[in-house]
């Protein structure tokens, strides 16, 4: 049935397709399926700072704030499914990087 792409289409829903920011992943995984769980690292509530207030390690611009991931969404999926999204990831930053260049790694915090 993968070769057969014209058996289905995409209908969103009648309020539209409902839209998440993400920067946080969790990856979950069973002998059956893969489950990803996308989050937004937030600020620790009354723990908010202003970008001027300095830690002793330095600013706080270059250093991260305490905060909580407040998780938005789980998607799971077949291990086929998994596969397919992985090789479409990897085709579309593979397409990206040819026309903006190499994307670079995130330093870690």
């Amino acid at each position: 049935m993968q070769g057969d792409k014209k058996a289905f289409r995409l209908v969103d829903p009648d309020a539209g397709l409902p839209e998440i920011y993400s920067n946080h992943l969790a990856l979950s995984v069973t002998r059956d399926d893969v489950r990803l769980a996308f989050g937004q690292i937030v600020p620790l509530e009354q723990r908010l700072i202003d970008a001027a207030f300095e830690w002793p390690e330095g600013n706080a611009k270059t250093k991260a704030l305490p905060g909580m991931v407040a998780q938005r969404i789980a998607v799971t999926v077949s291990w086929q499914q998994a596969k397919r999204v992985s090789q479409a990831l990897a085709e579309a930053e593979t397409r990206f990087e040819a026309k903006n260049g190499t994307i670079k790694d995130a330093e870690a915090p």
